[in-house]
């Protein structure tokens, strides 16, 4: 923790040093927090990097972590997050996004070090993986599981009761159709941003998949204070198997979507294996408005009424018919005679200028829009080191 800018007390300081001791001893990475006043001319990305790789951080041949850089200049405040080595891949716009989602209302409300702290929690989140996922992915070798599990309640979503009635059922399923249809539940893991991705890692390391193409389909549940979402992804293209059309994928989780709205789990899912069944039965499922038939009703009457009424509207618009009497074109105490023509409805135009300001840095820019934070996957320190991140001002 190097705290130039001063803005953190001394016992933020030792609880912040604590907790990346803690990160640093069981992921492998460094990690820095770093404040100053000034950016001294440079944008916040090339400063955090240069900052890192001048000061000689980083574990390993490749230099891998991370900094933390607080900006506090005066017109210039912000925050950045650099990545380099293994750590640059994990650092991806989603991660970023909500990372920066967490600390900004501290870092808007003067509360620095309890941003920074609640920081530290989240990328101890962040590196720290399922006890399933290997710690050497580059020599993982694929393997077929025995006794494979078809729900997996990794944070007790489920009673007892319900996870052995929902492990019945995809585990009928599984037998039926020649696949492993596995329920797995999560909650929020931030380095695996997206859904799918930590799906797909958890078919592949943990050995689902049946017959030669390695047959799996796995509906994810995240669970988490904030809500519920769902993902069902397959580990074989809708080409090798129609039914996992993602049309089809999709319109399962349409079916449940209510129920996950309001926290109905256990029904959501029992409802969500019902029609896999189906979708593995006949090969397509249908989008859940097919089957609200009073909605469909309803839509043919508007469009008989709708129909009506332009047609009414269309009558009362149509154009002036011309009257073939001279007397009605003659203008009085005038030897002129008046012109003929059809009358519109009038046209009005007008113009706005909308002024918009631009601005660049090194190999980053900083987004105007609230809520969203300046990400670059690839750019390089002044020292030439590749890196990636992002951050916000406030």
């Amino acid at each position: 923790v190097v705290d130039d800018a001063q803005i953190f007390s001394d016992s933020e300081i030792a609880q912040m040093k604590e907790r990346i001791k803690k990160i640093q001893d069981e992921s492998g990475f460094d990690l820095v927090v770093f404040t100053d006043t000034s950016s001294y001319g440079l944008s916040h990305g090339v400063y955090a990097a240069d900052f890192h790789q001048f000061n000689g951080y980083g574990f390993g041949d490749d230099y891998s972590g991370t900094v933390l850089l607080i900006c506090m200049e005066e017109g210039n405040r912000g925050w950045w997050t650099a990545a380099t080595g293994k750590c640059q891949e994990i650092y991806t716009e989603s991660v970023i996004n909500k990372i920066d989602d967490h600390l900004e209302p501290y870092m808007i409300k003067g509360k620095y070090g309890q941003g920074v702290l609640s920081y530290l929690d989240d990328i101890y989140k962040l590196y720290k993986l399922p006890s399933w996922y290997p710690k050497d992915t580059e020599n993982f070798v694929p393997f077929r599981a025995v006794n494979k599990a078809h729900c997996v309640d990794e944070i007790g979503v489920f009673t007892r009761e319900e996870q052995a009635e929902i492990e019945r059922q995809a585990a009928e399923i599984s037998a039926k159709y020649g696949t492993d249809f596995v329920v797995l539940t999560t909650d929020e893991t931030i380095r695996n941003g997206r859904m799918a991705d930590f799906a797909r890692d958890f078919i592949k390391y943990c050995g689902y998949g049946e017959g030669e193409k390695g047959d799996a389909c796995v509906l994810c549940l995240k669970v988490n204070d904030r809500g519920s979402w769902a993902s069902m992804i397959s580990s074989i293209s809708g080409d090798e198997r129609k039914c996992y059309r993602e049309k089809n994928l999709t319109n399962v989780l349409g079916h449940i979507k209510k129920k996950l709205l309001k926290d109905r789990h256990y029904e959501a899912t029992i409802k969500a294996l019902s029609i896999a069944d189906k979708m593995y039965r006949t090969g397509r499922v249908w989008h859940e408005i097919h089957f609200i038939w009073p909605i469909w009703f309803c839509l043919l009457l508007g469009l008989i009424v709708a129909s009506n009424a332009v047609s009414k509207v269309t009558d009362k618009m149509s154009a002036l018919k011309f009257l073939k009497k001279p007397s009605l074109y003659y203008v009085e105490d005038s030897f002129r005679l008046t012109s003929s023509k059809n009358t519109f409805v009038k046209e009005y135009s007008t113009t706005q200028v909308i002024e918009v300001s631009s601005s660049t840095s090194h190999r980053s820019s900083y987004s105007s829009s609230s809520h969203r934070s300046s990400y670059s996957s690839h750019y390089r320190s002044s020292g030439g080191r590749s890196y990636s991140g992002g951050g916000r001002r406030f």
